[in-house]
């Protein structure tokens, strides 16, 4: 029977971001997107914790080769999960060091911020529960004050909502099921919602016709100083951090124009959908009906 779960466990997953994320891909995301790991880890709980013995609905748990395998895929699950979570743990700790090795206090435009000596324009949210605005000399010698306040407000927005932390968690979980349908797709619908929803916490500080000139400002700025080399660091610097120029920004300025409530509508995701959770945490009501 364990062996039925494990072949549920990646069967069940499977099918629902195949069919689930070309429909409701924007509405449901973050559900879709961790659907597969939570539904995998709770398949791996529930087979653990009933164990190789007794019976499950009339059959027996370990009964057969696939049985008996289902219980070495369940500790091995568990164990590759956890080191996936560890790693990730281990490089914002290692990321953090070494900003605060690069990066001096200061205060702009009455923000704390780490001030990165780099003639690139890049600001972002760097850290987990306490993260901090880190932003290059570029960026503040290339936008006007008014602008750069925009910026600041931006990524204050995803310090209020606890983005870089939240990041960490979705990466987590993105690489404890890797290869399930739609999932690069659903990855960047979630970058994009996280960097409309800080648009949004700026507009509210600040302008939001203020914030869409200097995301301009600075593409434009990053078009003109366009090479190999500078793409590659942008996209370094990107890695897990939110940062405030990104791509899709026609969509991004187009959201800012809209009316607050149209914003709201349009933008609201919980972090967690009461749809996907109840159903990814299915596995484990086989538990009760384990018999010994």
């Amino acid at each position: 029977m364990h062996g039925m779960l494990v072949i549920l466990g990646l069967w069940v997953p499977w099918m629902v971001r195949h069919w689930g994320a070309p429909s409701f891909g924007r509405k449901r995301v973050l559900g879709l997107l961790i659907f597969p790991a939570v539904w995998l880890t709770c398949t791996a709980i529930a087979i653990v914790g009933m164990g190789p013995h007794g019976h499950l609905m009339g059959i027996h748990c370990a009964a057969g080769w696939l049985g008996s395998f289902s219980g070495w895929w369940a500790w091995g699950w568990l164990l590759w999960a956890g080191l996936q979570g560890l790693r990730i743990l281990l490089r914002a700790g290692q990321a953090r060091e070494l900003w605060q090795r690069m990066t001096t206090p200061a205060v702009v435009q009455g923000y704390s911020v780490w001030l990165w000596e780099e003639s690139m324009p890049w600001a972002a949210q760097v850290g987990l529960w306490r993260s901090r605005i880190v932003i290059s000399r570029g960026m503040v010698d290339l936008l006007s004050p008014e602008h750069l306040k925009a910026v600041l407000a931006h990524e204050a927005g995803h310090g209020q909502f606890r983005d870089p932390m939240w990041f960490q968690v979705w990466e987590w979980l993105m690489r404890c099921a890797p290869g399930f349908p739609h999932g690069e797709s659903l990855w960047q619908e979630m970058l994009f919602q996280q960097e409309v929803r800080a648009d949004r916490f700026a507009q509210a500080q600040t302008s939001g016709l203020l914030l869409a000139e200097a995301l301009v400002l600075v593409q434009q700025h990053l078009h003109a100083m366009a090479s190999p080399v500078l793409t590659r660091r942008i996209a370094d610097q990107k890695s897990g951090v939110c940062a405030a120029v990104g791509d899709r920004l026609e969509e991004r300025i187009k959201a800012m124009l809209r009316s607050p409530d149209e914003i709201q509508d349009a933008c609201r995701w919980p972090y967690l959908e009461p749809l996907e959770s109840m159903l990814a945490a299915l596995p484990l009501a086989w538990i009760p009906l384990h018999i010994l």
